[in-house]
């Protein structure tokens, strides 16, 4: 039986923000992911394939400093 692959997406959570913290948010998710520019971000923000757990949690560990703590306000989850 073949693995299933899931497309997980943070995009759903990024538009939780408030406008004025969207751009910290921004600088905290890139530094939590290790992306260095904005086009590798803007990628992950929209899908990562199976994502590791550590960046799954590091992610979520960003939007809990902006009060936003339930993983179905922050992740689309979608078939690969």
């Amino acid at each position: 039986m073949a693995a299933l692959n899931l497309n997980y997406s943070f995009l759903k959570g990024t538009r939780k923000v408030k406008y004025e913290d969207y751009m910290l948010l921004q600088e905290d998710l890139m530094k939590a992911l290790g992306t260095k520019t904005k086009q590798h971000y803007y990628q992950k923000r929209k899908r990562i394939t199976n994502i590791p757990v550590q960046e799954k949690e590091a992610v979520e560990k960003v939007f809990a400093k902006y009060e936003i703590t339930d993983p179905n306000e922050i992740w689309d989850i979608t078939p690969a």
